[in-house]
C-alpha cells in the first residue's frame, strides 16, 4: 500500500505517467477523479494527503471534507488564483508552480 495518496481532480495532459513516476519515489499513489465535478473529486480526494488540480473548481466546502489533505497544488505551469474565502479551520497549504 502507498504511503501517501494524491488525488487529481482533472488533467489536460495525455496521462499521469510523469507525475506518477516522480511521486512514486516518495511512496505516493495518484488517484484521478472520473470527472471534474465535486462528487467525483471527493470520491478520490476525501481521504487523500494531497490534491492536484488543473481547472476544476475546488470549494471551501470540498476542502473541509478532505480531512487528511495537507497540500493543494495546481497541476500545470503558471499561477493559481486562490480565494480568501477558502479559509478552513485547519492547516493546509495552497501551492502554485513557480511560487518559490
Amino acid at each position: 500500500m502507498a504511503q501517501f495518496q494524491v488525488a487529481v481532480s482533472d488533467i489536460v495532459f495525455p496521462n499521469l505517467d510523469r507525475a506518477r513516476a516522480v511521486l512514486s519515489t516518495i511512496g505516493a499513489e495518484l488517484r484521478l477523479a472520473e470527472e471534474p465535478k465535486p462528487e467525483a473529486i471527493l470520491r478520490v480526494a476525501k481521504d487523500a494527503d494531497a490534491l492536484l488540480a488543473t481547472y476544476a473548481k475546488i470549494t471551501a466546502d470540498m476542502i473541509r471534507q478532505m480531512t487528511r489533505c495537507r497540500i493543494i497544488s495546481r497541476a500545470s505551469s503558471g499561477c493559481m488564483v486562490a480565494s480568501a474565502s477558502l479559509r478552513v479551520p485547519r492547516s493546509a497549504s495552497l501551492v502554485s508552480p513557480g511560487s518559490g
